[in-house]
């Protein structure tokens, strides 16, 4: 056998690029070449023209063995000679032209290895997956040059790790082409990529999932929402995008980024079958809108695809990214930060270092801080989850994300909203001690389960009477009043926490939710008939969580975890309230329980007050589909926002106001500025 492949350190900016040889016998033995090459050589896809640059000057753009010609219509293409294997030519510039794989990693404790040779002197073993992957993309007569993580990092090398790990965004988003390898064809597999390009071929989306019939289409119905496509009619289709749509690749950390960073030439493949991966992703936003009832074959697997088919998670934070990660896998769990770090603002990404000789409690800690630092904001707080099963040693203000949470999200279910408004956060840390400053709202004072039937939604208004100690009316259901807005029915307060405040009234144009009116006659109808769908259903949607009542008489949801005497807290620079608990061994001390919903609290309430009676919140989509609140005055009609507030006055002299950060877009911070009210 060949003398072991050793690793040379990478200089600079180098990356190792694979070249794979071709061959036109499938089942022969893989060779590759490995070089050295500087990442800023290979940025940008250069088209040259014999009439724009000299030959010479095309030649000294090219590696070692290759030179430029010109043909008879003016064309560039490059010729070289390689050992054996005789000339080979292409149209593609051999440093500009390279592509990048993007495949799922499978258990190196499940997993046999095999040989390849490299550069035609040594031996690299390699997992027999990535060998057959390999052997499917190598082609007969060409030269394949494609960066692949597992042989361009060297995976021993922890040092080298930390540092590549922070080079993924320039790799993905500088190859000519992201190749999504799925696996092996199966017997559906070419149905399940013929149908869908078909779709792909029939509709454009805009960022804000707005669909459009693609120009030059054959159906140009095929665009509507509300028409059924024939797609969803067909079992045999339906069952063979489902299984296409299972494959572990749709479920990995790492691919986030890989897809999201890809240029437009990128590709799916499956076996030797192959689709744009423009054309899938459009397919599966059109295939998935809720203009017609989805297949229930298709739509459990379809949740983990649909966010990597819209563009606006590129430049965004690291809270919304992490709720990309949940409930995918990875091998190591600090991956689940490590792995999306190239979506990040470039400046919260630089300011993360990736250690994987941390322990795994220190390398979450570390992103919170560096994220909380960078940003003046504590929204990853937010993330935080205590249960019975938290470890001890493990702060609770540092989120574990290697256990996915189960039931309610509030993070990812209110990610519009903020308590503490648009203001800059103030931490220093002790060791494994965070102090932060904020307020104390009100104290828990009493809780009640999520009701499931009539008889508990009577007993929850009869404790909220007796919590308020208000005298109980007897005048039925409709005559409570909710204390902190005497001229809210409790009724109505309700429907609101249990809908999380997502309701028609305040969502422009949201014609997918409900409004109050006819959320609250579906609840007086559950109620006089006892019937427990809607109940039932409000009960199980908000599991993890439960009522509670505090001082002032303010009804919340907060973990199930949470007691009498728990605090409700408004951080400055965190979006979500907080419920603390008093730290049994020092009384200055606290406990992060979880989050907080109070109807009433969620934009700025705590800190400065509530809007004026002609004010009141609504939220509007950005160009990116996202919520964000406005002010809109009932007398005058007029909507302020984001960046006004009615309740706040004119700027200090020498300030000037500049709006939100725009999360959720390639935009950057101006250096300076500050994104946060002064």
């Amino acid at each position: 056998m060949l003398p072991k492949y050793q690793y040379r350190k990478l200089q600079n900016e180098e990356i190792r690029l694979v070249t794979i040889l071709p061959s036109k016998c499938s089942s022969s033995a893989i060779k590759i070449v490995l070089n050295h090459i500087p990442l800023s050589e290979l940025k940008g896809h250069f088209h040259y023209t014999s009439a724009e640059t000299p030959l010479s000057e095309v030649q000294k753009t090219l590696p070692s063995g290759w030179q430029a010609c010109i043909n008879l219509k003016g064309q560039f293409l490059y010729r070289h000679q390689h050992g054996n294997y005789g000339m080979y030519t292409t149209w593609n510039h051999p440093y500009f032209y390279w592509e990048a794989l993007s495949y799922a990693w499978g258990h190196p404790d499940e997993e046999t290895e095999a040989v390849i040779t490299v550069d035609d002197s040594f031996s690299l073993f390699v997992p027999m997956s990535l060998v057959e992957i390999l052997r499917q993309l190598r082609h007969p007569t060409e030269l394949r040059r494609i960066w692949i993580d597992r042989i361009g990092i060297n995976q021993k090398n922890v040092e080298e790790r930390n540092k590549e790990v922070k080079r993924m965004r320039n790799i993905y988003r500088h190859a000519s082409r992201v190749v999504v390898w799925l696996g092996p064809a199966c017997s559906t597999s070419a149905l399940a990529l013929e149908k869908l390009e078909e779709l792909g071929c029939q509709v454009e989306v805009t960022p804000r999932c707005e669909f459009l019939p693609a120009p030059g289409c054959k159906k140009p119905q095929w665009y509507d929402p509300s028409l059924e496509l024939p797609h969803h009619k067909d079992k045999v289709v339906l069952e063979a995008i489902e299984k296409l749509c299972n494959r572990s690749w749709f479920k990995r950390v790492w691919i986030i980024q890989e897809i999201l960073l890809a240029g437009p030439d990128s590709i799916i493949q499956c076996g030797s079958d192959s689709i744009s991966w423009h054309l899938f992703r459009r397919a599966v936003l059109r295939l998935s809108a809720r203009g017609v009832q989805v297949n229930p074959i298709v739509d459990g697997n379809i949740h983990w695809i649909k966010p990597l088919c819209k563009n606006h998670h590129v430049g965004d934070t690291i809270s919304n990214l992490l709720l990309l990660t949940a409930g995918r896998q990875c091998l190591n769990p600090r991956d689940k930060v490590y792995g999306i770090l190239g979506l990040a603002a470039q400046r919260t990404a630089d300011a993360i270092h990736p250690d994987y000789d941390l322990p795994l409690k220190d390398a979450y800690k570390s992103v919170v801080l560096a994220d909380a630092q960078d940003r003046q904001r504590l929204d990853l707080l937010d993330h935080c989850e205590q249960s019975a099963t938290s470890q001890r040693d493990w702060p609770s203000w540092v989120p574990n994300w290697s256990v996915d949470r189960k039931g309610l999200n509030l993070v990812k279910i209110l990610p519009f909203v903020s308590a503490s408004g648009a203001s800059k956060s103030e931490f220093t840390t002790e060791d494994d001690i965070l102090v932060v400053t904020g307020i104390q709202h009100s104290q828990v004072t009493g809780s009640f389960p999520i009701p499931a039937t009539r008889g508990d939604i009577v007993e929850l208004f009869k404790a909220y009477q007796e919590s308020c100690k208000l005298p109980f009316s007897d005048q039925g259901l409709e005559s409570y009043r909710y204390y902190p807005q005497p001229r809210v029915a409790l009724i109505d307060a309700y429907i609101d926490l249990v809908h999380l405040g997502i309701l028609r009234d305040t969502f422009h144009d949201a014609l997918k939710y409900p409004t109050l009116s006819g959320a609250r006659q579906n609840f007086l109808d559950s109620v006089s008939s006892d019937d427990g769908e809607y109940l039932g259903g409000r009960s199980e949607y908000l599991k993890g969580y439960k009522l509670i009542f505090t001082e002032g008489g303010y009804l919340g949801l907060a973990p199930e975890t949470t007691r009498e005497g728990d605090l409700v807290c408004v951080f400055l620079g965190a979006s979500l309230l907080k419920v603390l608990r008093n730290h049994q061994d020092d009384p200055l001390t606290y406990t992060l329980v979880g989050q907080c919903y109070i109807p009433g609290l969620m934009n700025g309430e705590a800190l400065i007050g509530e809007l004026s009676t002609e004010w009141s919140f609504k939220y509007f989509t950005n160009e990116w589909g996202r919520w964000q609140p406005r002010c809109i005055n009932s007398v005058t009609g007029e909507i302020v926002g984001p960046d006004k507030d009615p309740r706040l006055g004119d700027l200090p002299p020498g300030w000037e106001s500049l709006g939100p950060a725009l999360e959720g877009s390639s935009a950057s911070c101006t250096p300076g500025a500050e994104d946060l009210d002064p």
